[in-house]
């Protein structure tokens, strides 16, 4: 027997929470975030608006798996940067 869609799922029975990192990311520099397993796509925020000037970047990171997502967050800005990723994810 083969199922088919569409799949609902009650955003009531998804037991879902929110986590976060923050800090400073040097001039010209990248910090590594970590996400929790089973994340949706997150959002980032920066000090002053300067958005342009820290972007994510999809690259290799060594210690990123399926259990650990892992992506650099740039700073190509001369000056260091806070930053804020927030994510929700899905409990295990």
């Amino acid at each position: 027997m083969r199922l088919r869609g569409p799949w609902l799922i009650n955003q009531s029975r998804l037991d879902t929470s929110v986590s976060s990192q923050g800090g400073m990311v040097g001039a010209n520099s990248a910090v590594v975030v970590t996400l929790s397993a089973y994340s949706f796509f997150p959002d980032r925020e920066t000090q002053m608006l300067t958005l342009g000037a820290i972007a994510p970047m999809f690259a290799p990171v060594p210690s990123a798996n399926e259990g650990v997502p892992q992506f650099f967050l740039v700073n190509n800005d001369g000056t260091p940067r806070l930053y804020d990723v927030e994510w929700r994810h899905i409990n295990p």
